[in-house]
């Protein structure tokens, strides 16, 4: 049996009550959800969320997107290894 990848597991699992039918699993990954919390870092801060202060909005996109599961992945890797 391959191990799971603690990145793809749900961010927030739902155990038990009514739950519409909905499956443990279905939501956000961690990794997902670590992305979008770096993302919206990123687009809070007043130089790097401005597009306008960039010369070409998609690579101003890009470079975001880039870095914020850049971010995740570091978490996520951190995480697993522990306190080395």
């Amino acid at each position: 049996m391959s191990k799971v990848n603690n990145g793809d597991m749900p961010a927030m699992p739902f155990e038990g009550g009514q739950n519409n039918g909905c499956q443990p699993s279905v939501g956000l990954t961690k990794r997902e959800q670590f992305a979008a919390m770096a993302m919206q870092g990123f687009l809070s801060n007043s130089v790097m969320g401005d597009c306008d202060l960039h010369e070409n909005p998609a690579d101003w996109i890009k470079d975001i997107t880039e870095s914020s599961i850049e971010f995740a992945h570091a978490l996520l890797s951190k995480l697993e290894k522990g306190n080395e």
